[in-house]
């Protein structure tokens, strides 16, 4: 989960750095909106994999 937090927050910054560059009304609305689909993205990766969580640790005790 580290690595997946850190990839997003270089990311966050590359998003921030483009907006800065960008003077294009049109172009800062649709990074934005790209921006919002990556979250939700992001937040149902989350919600599934603490829900198949404890079907990962009951399937591999069960072949340990």
């Amino acid at each position: 989960m580290i690595t997946i937090e850190s990839r997003a927050r270089r990311e966050a910054q590359a998003w921030a750095n483009n907006i800065g560059r960008l003077s294009d009304d049109h172009s800062i609305i649709a990074i934005n909106l790209d921006v919002e689909k990556y979250r939700t993205g992001r937040d149902n990766f989350y919600k599934s994999a603490k829900m198949m969580a404890p079907v990962f640790q009951r399937n591999t005790d069960a072949y340990m």
